[in-house]
């Protein structure tokens, strides 16, 4: 089954990140880069794929 693909959500300079990802070092990593963009703050609400099951 296709995973969904990370939506995110840039309001005022805040950056919400929501979907899922296939690790932990996946999510760290879109996290990683929605932050180094010089945004507010970053709401990480991914979710991995053992988390989902």
């Amino acid at each position: 089954m296709p995973r969904p693909p990370i939506h995110i959500i840039v309001e005022n300079g805040y950056v919400t990140l929501m979907g899922s990802v296939p690790t932990e070092v996946d999510r760290a990593l879109a996290r990683s880069l929605a932050a180094g963009k010089g945004e507010r703050s970053v709401t990480c609400a991914l979710r991995t794929e053992s988390e989902l099951r």
